[in-house]
């Protein structure tokens, strides 16, 4: 099962330990206290975010229909091309949000994960 949050400020929302933007850039500063227990995690944890935390996601319309900004783009980008690494993700959602929207995806793990892996649902 894999659990789909669909939030307005969302970077964060697992508090998991590690934190990587388009581009790659990987930050594992300010870990909180409750992140840091999670870092023993045995769990596969992946969260992708529509936006930082200091920034909202944004929504759109879609046929018609209310939809979040990054939901629309992560399922339109995975119909294109479902076969794709992580950082290549990352980074088609923020060439599609950075068009129309100011809010940078981010992935965040319960571990380190090599961004070059094929990203599987």
């Amino acid at each position: 099962m894999i659990p789909l949050f669909q939030c307005c400020h969302s970077g964060t929302i697992l508090d998991l330990p590690y934190t990587y933007s388009p581009g790659g850039q990987r930050s594992r500063g300010d870990i909180t206290e409750k992140a840091k227990r999670r870092l023993a995690c045995v769990g596969d944890i992946i969260s992708i975010a529509g936006c930082a935390d200091r920034q909202t996601s944004a929504d759109t319309f879609q046929g018609g229909v209310a939809i979040g900004a990054t939901s629309y783009a992560f399922l339109k980008i995975l119909k294109q091309q479902p076969r794709q690494t992580y950082l290549e993700l990352l980074n088609h959602l923020y060439e599609m949000l950075h068009e129309k929207y100011d809010q940078t995806p981010q992935l965040g793990s319960s571990h380190s994960i090599d961004l070059n892996k094929e990203f599987v649902i």
